[in-house]
């Protein structure tokens, strides 16, 4: 493997990770989900979009080829 290579593979490992730990955190702001409905809809959206986006990214940065 080229330097190159091992730093990309670690470059989406890493932001693999901050997305799907990001992805978990929205859930735990206080108060986030009073009021509006639609609201806990947008979030839900942008949790399954971020989650499968790092997911994706840690596969990709463990894959061995």
């Amino acid at each position: 493997m080229t330097q190159s290579s091992v730093m990309t593979k670690a470059l989406q490992y890493v932001m693999g990770v901050a997305l799907a730990v990001a992805a978990l955190g929205l859930w735990f702001v206080p108060g986030s989900l009073a009021g509006d409905p639609v609201q806990g809809l947008i979030k839900l959206g942008v949790t399954l979009v971020m989650g499968l986006m790092g997911l994706s990214l840690l596969a990709l940065g463990r894959s061995h080829r």
